[in-house]
C-alpha cells in the first residue's frame, strides 16, 4: 500500500489524499481508510485499476469502506482519492493515516502546517505622512488570533474571529520620524506565525508653505515687464515633494529663472519639483515677458500657480492674479516749475516718468508746443519753436507707446519780464587830505563853503517774501529708494569774511554729487534778506536760471555721480544792507528723500582799526593774563584818539574871508 503524491494544509483546510493498493488481494474482501487523528474523512471515490471491477466507497465512524473486491479479488493499482479535513484546533505536525486489504497494508501522511505571517496592507511600506496616529490594516487566516507591534512594542491584539482581515488604529501619536510596524497571527491549537515583513512609516513634520505673486498689475504692450511667484516654508518641518505649476493664461513669457537659474518656461507650466524647502527656505520665481504693440488695452491675462508638498496640510496651495494691458501713466515735468514764473519766453520744458523711448508730447493752447524721446532714465525735454507771450501759459503734456497714450499731465506758469536791477552804487573815491585852501585875496569876496555830496539813494526794496515751494515729487511706492537716498549736498561758501556795502560778494561750491543710480532733475532755489540783491546765479553746465531781487530758481539735470558748480552774486546796497545778510538755500528733486536746505549768514559792513581792537580786546582772556590789562587799554586809548583826530582833520572847514553880504558869519557849536 503506497501514497501518491503528497498532502498538507492549514487547520480548518480539506486536503486531497490518494491510495494505492500495491498488491492484489483475496476476493470479496474490503478496503478499509482511517482518517489521521485531528481530521475526519470528508469523501472517498475509488478508482479501478485497468481490467478491473469498479468499486466504491463509504464513510465509517474512523474513516471509509471500500468494495468488496469481486470474486477475482483485488487487482493491483487501485486508487482511492480522499478528501480530508483538518480540524480547526490541528496542531501543526505530521497526521498519520492507516489503509489496508488483506495482504496490503500501509501508511499515509498528511502535513498540517503552522499560521503564515500576517500581511500588513496599509499604510504601504515607506509611506511618509504627516498624520502621527495611522491606521494599520491587514490580513489573518479565518480563526486564527493576531497581534500588531509597532517598533517592537505591543500596539493591537486581534482576538480570534472567522474574519480574515484586520484593523489596528495607533494607541498614541507617533513622533516625527521613521517607525516600523509589524504583525503575528495565533492558531487554535497555539501555533505561532512568523513575524510579517516589516512596514517602514515616516511621520513628517509639518510645514507651511506659502505663495505670493508679485510684479506689475498692468503691462504697457512693448514694455517688458517681470512677474514674481514667491514661494517660502515658514513651518517647523521640512516641506518635502514640493511641487509648482504655473498657468500663465497666453501671456507672452520670453524667460523664466527659478532663483537666478534659467529654466525652461514650459517645465513651470507642465509641473516643476522643486525638492525639499528647509525651514525658512524662500524661493523666487521669474517670469519675464512683453506685450505684443498694439495689444488692446482692457486686454486681460490670467495669472495662477499651484503649489503642493506632502508636509503641508493644506496643500496644494493655489494662487490667482490678472495681468492687464492699460495705457501708460502721463509722464511729469518738472520744468519750467509748476505753478512757477520764468523770464524764458522759450524756455526749454523738461520732465522725468516717462517710459524709456516713449514719445513725449508737450500740447498748448494752439497745439503741439514740441515733442521729445524719453531717455533710458525716463528723463525727456525739448525746446518750443515759438516763443510764449507774456502770462499765464498752459501746457498739457502726454506719452505714447506701443500704441496706446497715456491720459494728459496739465501744467500751467507764467513767462514774466525780466525784473530792472539798479546798477551797483560805486563809493566816491577817498584821496589823501590836500594843503589848506588858499585865503581869499581881499576884495574879491570869500571863497564857497564845501558841501557834502548826499549819499546815492536805491529805490525801496519789498520785504523778504519766502517763494512758495511746490510739493516735491513723491517717489513710486514700493520704490527701493526710499529706503537708500540721502539728501543732495549743498557746499556753498564766500571766499571772503564779508560784504563791504556798494559791492558785491562772490559765493562758490557745488550741488551734488548725485548718490543715486538714476539721473534727477534738481530745483535749486535762494531767497535774501531786504537790502540785499541777487545780481546773477549761474548754475554750470546746461543749469537754467530765473533770478529776481531777493529770490532766484534754478533747474539742472544730474546724471548719476554728477556734481555742478554754482555761483552766487550778492549785492549790499550801499545805505539800505543789514548788519548781516542771511540767504535760505533748498533743493529738491523728483525724489523726495533727497530734499536739503541750508542757511547762510555772512556780516556785512567796513571794519576800521579801532572796531577791530574793541574787538580783540573784548575777547581777550584777562582773567588768565591779569597782567595785561592795563596796557590793552592804553593801546585801546590811544587808537580812540587817533581815529576822533583823524575825523576832524578831514571835516570841511570854514573859510576864513570875512564877513559879506553873500557870506554871513555862521556861529559855531
Amino acid at each position: 500500500m503506497t501514497q501518491v503524491g503528497t498532502a498538507s494544509g492549514y487547520p480548518g483546510d480539506t486536503v486531497q489524499v490518494q491510495v494505492q493498493n500495491t498488491i492484489a488481494g483475496a476476493p470479496n474482501t474490503g478496503w478499509t481508510i482511517n482518517a489521521p487523528v485531528g481530521t475526519s474523512i470528508v469523501s472517498a471515490v475509488g478508482s479501478s485499476a485497468s481490467g478491473s471491477t469498479s468499486f466504491g466507497c463509504t464513510p465509517t465512524a474512523s474513516g471509509v469502506s471500500c468494495g468488496p473486491s469481486s470474486a477475482g479479488g483485488w487487482a493491483a493499482g487501485n486508487i482511492v482519492t480522499l478528501q480530508v479535513r483538518i480540524n480547526d484546533n490541528r496542531a501543526a505536525g505530521t497526521a498519520l493515516g492507516v489503509s489496508f486489504i488483506p495482504g496490503d497494508e500501509g501508511v499515509y501522511r498528511i502535513t498540517v502546517l503552522a499560521p503564515p505571517a500576517p500581511i500588513i496592507q496599509t499604510p504601504a511600506p515607506g509611506t511618509r505622512s504627516l498624520e502621527t496616529q495611522p491606521t494599520i490594516t491587514g490580513t489573518k487566516r479565518a480563526g486564527n488570533a493576531a497581534a500588531i507591534t509597532i517598533d517592537g512594542a505591543p500596539a493591537c491584539t486581534i482576538p480570534a474571529s472567522s474574519a480574515t482581515t484586520w484593523t489596528c488604529l495607533a494607541p498614541a501619536p507617533l513622533t516625527p520620524g521613521t517607525h516600523t510596524f509589524s504583525a503575528t497571527q495565533t492558531s487554535p491549537a497555539g501555533d505561532v506565525s512568523p513575524a510579517s515583513d516589516a512596514s517602514t512609516y515616516e511621520v513628517l513634520e509639518p510645514a507651511a508653505l506659502t505663495l505670493t505673486q508679485g510684479g506689475p498689475e498692468t503691462a504697457v504692450p512693448t514694455v517688458a515687464l517681470t512677474r514674481t511667484l514667491s514661494i517660502t516654508n515658514g513651518g517647523p518641518g521640512a516641506a518635502t515633494d514640493t511641487s509648482v505649476t504655473l498657468s500663465l493664461g497666453g501671456f507672452p513669457a520670453t524667460a523664466c529663472r527659478v532663483g537666478t537659474t534659467a529654466v525652461d518656461c514650459a517645465t513651470l507650466t507642465a509641473g516643476r519639483a522643486l525638492g525639499t524647502l528647509a525651514t525658512g527656505q524662500n524661493v523666487e520665481l521669474s517670469i519675464d515677458g512683453t506685450v505684443p504693440a498694439d495689444t488692446a488695452a482692457g486686454t486681460t491675462y490670467p495669472l495662477s500657480a499651484t503649489l503642493a508638498s506632502i508636509n503641508d496640510a493644506a496643500s496644494p496651495i493655489t494662487s490667482a492674479a490678472t495681468l492687464t494691458v492699460a495705457a501708460p501713466e502721463p509722464p511729469r515735468i518738472l520744468a519750467p516749475e509748476p505753478g512757477g514764473s520764468t523770464t524764458l519766453t522759450a524756455p526749454e520744458i523738461s520732465g522725468n516718468a516717462a517710459l524709456p523711448g516713449a514719445r513725449v508730447e508737450v500740447s498748448g493752447p494752439n497745439g503741439i508746443v514740441c515733442t521729445a524721446t524719453a531717455s533710458a532714465t525716463g528723463t525727456w525735454a525739448c525746446t518750443p519753436a515759438t516763443s510764449f507771450a507774456l502770462g499765464g501759459v498752459k501746457l498739457s503734456i502726454t506719452q505714447s507707446l506701443g500704441g496706446l497714450t497715456s491720459a494728459p499731465m496739465e501744467s500751467t506758469f507764467t513767462v514774466i519780464e525780466t525784473p530792472r536791477v539798479p546798477p551797483p552804487l560805486t563809493p566816491p573815491p577817498t584821496t589823501a587830505p590836500g594843503p589848506p585852501a588858499p585865503r581869499p585875496t581881499p576884495g574879491t569876496g570869500a571863497s564857497p563853503r564845501p558841501q557834502p555830496t548826499p549819499p546815492p539813494t536805491l529805490p525801496p526794496t519789498a520785504p523778504m517774501v519766502p517763494p512758495e515751494e511746490s510739493p516735491a515729487p513723491t517717489p513710486e511706492p514700493g520704490s527701493p529708494a526710499q529706503a537708500r537716498i540721502s539728501a543732495l549736498p549743498m557746499d556753498l561758501s564766500f571766499a571772503a569774511s564779508r560784504i563791504d556795502p556798494g559791492t558785491v560778494g562772490v559765493m562758490r561750491g557745488t550741488l551734488g554729487p548725485n548718490r543715486v543710480d538714476e539721473a534727477v532733475t534738481v530745483r535749486f532755489s535762494g531767497r535774501t534778506d531786504s537790502g540785499m540783491i541777487y545780481r546773477a546765479v549761474t548754475l554750470r553746465d546746461d543749469g537754467r536760471c530765473a533770478v529776481l531781487t531777493l529770490t532766484f530758481s534754478c533747474t539742472i539735470t544730474l546724471e548719476p555721480g554728477q556734481s555742478a558748480a554754482v555761483e552766487i552774486y550778492l549785492y549790499a546796497d550801499a545805505l539800505n544792507a543789514p548788519d548781516i545778510a542771511r540767504q535760505q538755500f533748498t533743493t529738491t528733486t523728483n525724489l523726495t528723500a533727497q530734499a536739503n536746505s541750508q542757511t547762510s549768514t555772512i556780516p556785512v559792513g567796513l571794519q576800521n582799526e579801532s572796531a577791530a581792537l574793541a574787538s580783540t580786546f573784548s575777547t581777550f582772556p584777562i582773567a588768565t593774563f591779569p597782567g595785561a590789562l592795563i596796557p590793552l587799554l592804553a593801546l585801546l586809548l590811544l587808537a580812540l584818539a587817533a581815529t576822533e583826530t583823524e575825523k576832524r582833520r578831514r571835516r570841511p572847514r570854514p573859510s576864513d574871508s570875512k564877513p559879506t553880504a553873500t557870506n554871513p558869519p555862521r556861529s559855531e557849536s
